[in-house]
């Protein structure tokens, strides 16, 4: 998998990420996927099966941050402390290892812990998790922000309807993907449903663990990604 990384090869580290998730190795999982999607794909011109795709292994990769972040004792799994540079020094102190992803994180101050000296890397049990869930909290956030804008972007997620009907479109750089009426099978539909779906299921998995909008900004975000798109194809 290092090798993988190195040498940023995406197949490979797709590859390795869908066996250490059927070997239940999910600390591997994350690292594969993380590296994985360090630098997100142009997604305005996927086709809608591209983008069940892409979203599929996404929501894993964002389940799997959830899951660590949830987790009722992240420090008594050794693979979370490999992962981040965690060892264990006695019963309530455990060590970050300096230059880690997690001792930077904790030095960064707006989301790291502003008491926290640059050659500090010794904490309490309850202040290495804290540490832990607020990076990981923050880096999920930053992740799935920039996969939703490029989401915005893709033409699968809103339909012309004035290609639909006439089978033709007057603008010439339209934003909405064109499919005519003969191609809007029952097939296409539920794809269509489960994609916007899984957009859904990855919006509330960041929203778990950071601060939820009001119910007003979650209806917009729930009808602009599903109701909406549902109307529009009854």
């Amino acid at each position: 998998m290092f090798r993988a990384i190195a040498q940023r090869d995406l197949a490979s580290l797709e590859k390795l990420s869908r066996v250490f998730i059927e070997g239940q190795r999910n600390a591997a999982a994350l690292l594969a996927l993380d590296h994985f999607f360090s630098r997100l794909p142009v997604l305005k011109s996927y086709t809608l099966l591209e983008m069940s795709l892409f979203l599929n292994k996404f929501r894993k990769f964002a389940r799997l941050v959830h899951d660590i972040i949830y987790h009722p004792d992240p420090l008594s799994a050794t693979s979370i402390k490999r992962l981040f540079c965690v060892t264990k020094l006695s019963n309530t102190e455990y060590d970050m290892g300096l230059g880690s992803v997690l001792h930077r994180s904790a030095n960064r101050g707006r989301h790291g812990l502003t008491y926290l000296q640059r050659s500090d890397t010794t904490l309490s049990k309850r202040e290495m998790v804290a540490a832990l869930r607020k990076y990981l909290a923050a880096h999920l956030c930053e992740r799935v922000t920039k996969e939703n804008e490029l989401c915005y972007d893709a033409v699968v997620f809103s339909q012309c309807l004035t290609f639909i009907v006439y089978g033709e479109c007057i603008h010439p750089n339209c934003p909405q993907e064109h499919v005519g009426s003969a191609d809007l099978d029952s097939k296409r539909y539920n794809l269509r449903i489960g994609v916007h779906l899984q957009q859904i299921c990855i919006l509330q998995l960041m929203y778990s663990v950071n601060p939820h909008p009001d119910r007003k900004e979650w209806y917009v975000v729930v009808y602009s990604c599903f109701v909406g798109d549902l109307l529009k194809t009854v």
